[in-house]
C-alpha cells in the first residue's frame, strides 16, 4: 500500500467539501508522519520493541494532525487504509503476524 492511497479519502473529502473542517495542510501532517515511519520501522531491524516505537510515533503524528483539524480529519473511512498501512509496514519489518490493532494503545481516532 503506497501513502497515497491512504490519503486519498482524505484528499477527496476535501476536494469535495473545502468547508470539511481540515485543509491540506493537515494532510501534508499525515503524509510527513507516514513517510517518517515508513523509513523508521523499514530500519528497526526485526526488533519488537523498535517497531512498535515507530507505530507510537506515527500514531502520535496523526494523533496531532487530527487534534489541529478539530478531530475532523480521520474518521472511519480515513482510520481503516491508516490502520492497515501501519500493520503493512510493521509486519513487512518483522513483527509477528497478530490481529489486535497496534494502533489501539495511542490512537485518538
Amino acid at each position: 500500500m503506497q501513502i497515497e492511497e491512504v490519503l486519498k479519502s482524505m484528499t477527496n473529502v476535501l476536494a469535495k467539501d473545502p468547508a470539511c473542517g481540515f485543509t491540506q495542510l493537515h494532510i501534508d501532517m499525515c503524509k510527513e508522519s507516514l513517510t517518517d515511519y515508513e523509513k523508521a520501522v523499514a530500519g528497526a531491524g526485526g526488533d519488537y520493541n523498535k517497531i512498535m516505537k515507530c507505530v507510537k510515533k506515527v500514531v502520535l503524528g496523526l494523533n496531532k494532525a487530527d487534534k489541529k483539524a478539530d478531530s475532523s480529519l480521520i474518521r472511519g473511512a480515513q482510520r481503516v487504509p491508516l490502520i492497515a498501512f501501519i500493520r503493512e509496514k510493521a509486519f513487512a519489518a518483522g513483527l509477528k503476524y497478530t490481529d489486535e490493532d497496534i494502533t489501539e494503545y495511542w490512537s485518538d481516532w
